[in-house]
């Protein structure tokens, strides 16, 4: 849940500051800002961030000291010497659709994330509009938009941290249940709401148990996996993921086209 949790309070700040800076500064600067962000996260990958294994050859020893006899190459180790070189690691395919026949559920666990992500940003082309209808005389829209964005990321976030350890407690498939039927009851009033705070408190409340489902998502498929395949399966599943993110803003654009 810990990843979980710093990708969405990333996700958090960034409509909140976006909507200021349109506001006081103008649209213009939103991309400027963001080109700024991308820099200064390049930055720290190159000071900071090391692979393992990046260490050059040698790089534990200091000078002078000695080689243990266990880690000398003799000339009869050599493949020169007649021996024969070690087999090259195994080509594994390209779509590797075994762990589907571990995890048989696997399927339902890639469409569950995928419905809660299109579920997260179908209103996200909208919702401006909808919080100038619900203020149509105040200002200031982009914060308004920005600080409801903001603060349900937040919600996300710090419900993705407690999802994760109730979920060692209380089996994650509880707490996913829970939290999609949290997610339904609390997206439904949104609809009907009077104002920009009560669609605040409602849509924070909607995101809060929408991002416990992710850990517990994420959970399952890491308990039903091999280790070897995991990293396979969450690459697609952060597919699903973006899938979701790119229908939400579709459908949400044309219900809203189509029927106001």
């Amino acid at each position: 849940g810990t990843l979980t949790t710093v990708i969405i309070v990333g996700n958090s700040v960034g409509p909140l500051a976006g909507g200021v800076v349109a506001d006081l500064l103008g649209l213009r600067f939103t991309f400027l800002a963001t080109a700024l962000l991308l820099v200064a996260a390049t930055a720290i990958l190159l000071r900071w961030v090391r692979e393992p294994g990046s260490e050059p050859a040698g790089a534990g020893l200091t000078a002078g000291a000695e080689v243990p006899d266990g880690a000398r190459v003799s000339s009869s180790d050599h493949p020169s010497a007649g021996a024969h070189p070690p087999a090259g690691p195994k080509k594994r395919p390209v779509f590797d659709f075994s762990p589907f026949r571990e995890m048989p559920s696997l399927a339902g666990i890639l469409l569950i994330g995928l419905a809660v992500q299109t579920a997260g940003s179908i209103v996200y082309p909208m919702l401006p509009l909808y919080v100038q209808s619900l203020d149509a005389h105040g200002g200031m829209v982009a914060s308004a938009t920005g600080l409801i964005l903001g603060a349900s990321a937040l919600c996300a976030a710090l419900a993705a941290m407690l999802a994760g350890r109730l979920g060692e407690k209380m089996g994650y498939g509880l707490i996913l249940q829970v939290c999609l039927l949290g997610g339904f009851l609390f997206s439904l009033p949104q609809a009907w709401v009077g104002n920009p705070w009560q669609l605040l408190v409602l849509r924070s409340a909607a995101s809060a148990f929408l991002g416990g489902t992710m850990p517990a998502l994420n959970a399952l498929v890491a308990t039903r996996v091999s280790r070897n395949k995991q990293g396979g399966v969450f690459g697609l599943a952060s597919s699903f993921n973006s899938v979701g993110n790119a229908i939400g803003p579709a459908v949400g654009s044309a219900v809203a086209t189509a029927f106001g």
